[in-house]
């Protein structure tokens, strides 16, 4: 591959018309080809050792890395995540700082995953971009590890991996410099694969305790006459129905946050 990299750029068109000529590849346009059929790339790519595959990988998942707007990055990123997973294993070309990068791109794959449902893909890139970290990943890339562990955790849960899934919740929510708000995916996470065991009386622990943290307080023993008059104040909160329309959004994050677990309150513990 590298003599080929070397030759002049008319000796390569030159041979690149020979194969279409030959029926190993087809013209795509201007300066754009690609093999007839399957069998024909695997043929050609085992002719070469398996480092200098990885390393062509590289380049080009490189290229397309660097040369791509945040826009196409994203809409490639299983392309292009795929093409540096693959050279990993090669110290001459990833180096402590590339795997960051790798590690960050592995996170995005992640994320679009999740957003497709793509559980099974999102757990292997989240588990790459695990291996990818420091031995002090949470002193050195503490933000970057939060969110691979978080959208790890989020996927295991949801192919039914609880085991992994509150390892890596459990990892989280041990961290002493990370903020309620930055555990509570993970939090989530644990809430539901809890309540999925069949472990409601945890689950719904857990989330009271985050609740407080988020000041919203619930006292541990309700009076007849106290309920009542909570009722009752908030009965009178309430507008009617063509007023609703005109209240504006909320934006304050621990307000949304904790609507978030009250409606997981009611969904798991109906009584």
């Amino acid at each position: 591959m590298e003599s080929f990299y070397d030759q002049d750029p008319s000796e390569v068109q030159r041979l690149l018309g020979l194969a279409v000529e030959e029926s190993f590849l087809e013209s795509c346009g201007e300066s754009k080809y690609r093999f007839v059929h399957d069998n024909i790339q695997e043929a050609v790519v085992g002719l070469n050792p398996e480092d200098e595959v990885k390393a062509l990988h590289f380049q080009v998942g490189e290229i397309l890395w660097n040369k791509l707007d945040a826009e196409d990055l994203e809409s490639s990123s299983f392309v292009v995540v795929n093409l540096l997973n693959n050279c990993v294993s090669l110290p001459t070309l990833v180096t402590s700082e590339t795997s960051i990068k790798i590690a960050e791109m592995n996170l995005m794959a992640a994320e679009k995953a999740v957003s497709m449902s793509a559980f099974g893909s999102a757990t292997t890139y989240s588990s790459k971009g695990i291996k990818l970290l420091p031995q002090d990943r949470w002193e050195s890339h503490c933000n970057l590890t939060s969110k691979i562990y978080s959208i790890g955790a989020e996927a295991e849960c949801s192919i039914g991996n609880a085991e992994t899934a509150d390892r890596l919740c459990h990892e989280i929510l041990a961290v002493a410099n990370l903020s309620l708000f930055d555990k509570l995916r993970s939090y989530n996470v644990l809430i539901n694969s809890l309540a999925n065991r069949e472990f409601p009386q945890e689950a719904k622990n857990i989330c009271l305790t985050v609740l407080e943290e988020l000041n919203c307080r619930f006292p541990k023993l309700m009076l007849l006459l106290g309920a009542i008059v909570s009722f009752k104040k908030t009965h009178k909160l309430f507008l009617p129905a063509e007023n609703k329309s005109n209240l504006p959004v909320m934006t304050d994050i621990a307000k949304i946050e904790s609507m978030k677990l009250l409606d997981k309150l009611c969904t798991y513990m109906p009584t």
